[in-house]
């Protein structure tokens, strides 16, 4: 089963506008997939999100339809060092590219610097286009 893991720019609009629907429409009206997010898309994400959009994920979260993905090993971490030095990424983009890698994820994100240099690494994809 494949597994997509959705960055904080995904999240925001499946809470809100919802432009990338018609993706999810197509994603999960197929084979059977799972879907994640870093603890760190989670962190950023409540750092500008409404009420309502905390429920939102809160909710999706209980309901087992999204899983947390951790930082949650020092190969992670020194991963993650590697991957921001050597494409200058923030740390907070190197450690969320460093576990997408680990866990042999698909990457889910309109942020089109992380798209070109992500690929070099594992599958990427913009849901907006």
């Amino acid at each position: 089963m494949s597994l997509y893991l959705l960055d904080t720019n995904i999240l925001i609009d499946l809470a809100g506008a919802r432009k990338s629907r018609p993706f999810f429409d197509r994603l999960l009206g197929g084979s059977p997939v799972r879907l994640a997010t870093h603890i760190l898309c989670v962190a950023e994400f409540y750092a500008g999100a409404k009420g309502w959009e905390i429920k939102f994920l809160e909710d999706w979260v209980r309901q087992d339809g999204l899983e947390i993905i951790y930082l949650d090993s020092l190969q992670d971490a020194v991963k993650a060092g590697q991957l921001r030095k050597k494409h200058a990424l923030t740390i907070a983009d190197a450690i969320i590219l460093s576990s997408a890698v680990r866990i042999r994820g698909h990457l889910l994100t309109k942020d089109a610097d992380l798209l070109k240099k992500a690929k070099q690494l594992l599958e990427v994809s913009d849901p907006f286009q």
